[in-house]
């Protein structure tokens, strides 16, 4: 997907470039679950985080790409939901 931007300029003479928006249908949100803090006999869901909900193509990609994959050996979840 081409990044659409356009010129616009300011009242000193300058350009500034702004981005086209790509809403999507729902807002999105990253959760975090630290398994490894969790004990046994927690309930399901109460380790679980929310990182930072999304609304548009650009913040998906904008937040996804920071994301830290985890070492298969630790029991840390990243997940993502329409919220």
């Amino acid at each position: 997907m081409a990044e659409e931007a356009s010129e616009a300029a300011t009242s000193e003479g300058q350009s500034q470039t702004t981005t086209t928006q790509h809403p999507l249908e729902n807002s999105w949100t990253f959760w975090f679950d630290n398994g490894s803090n969790k004990s046994k006999q927690a309930e399901w869901g109460s380790t679980i985080r929310p990182i930072y909900t999304f609304s548009t193509v650009e913040e998906f990609w904008s937040r996804a790409t920071l994301v830290v994959v985890a070492s298969p050996i630790t029991e840390i979840n990243y997940c993502y939901s329409a919220t």
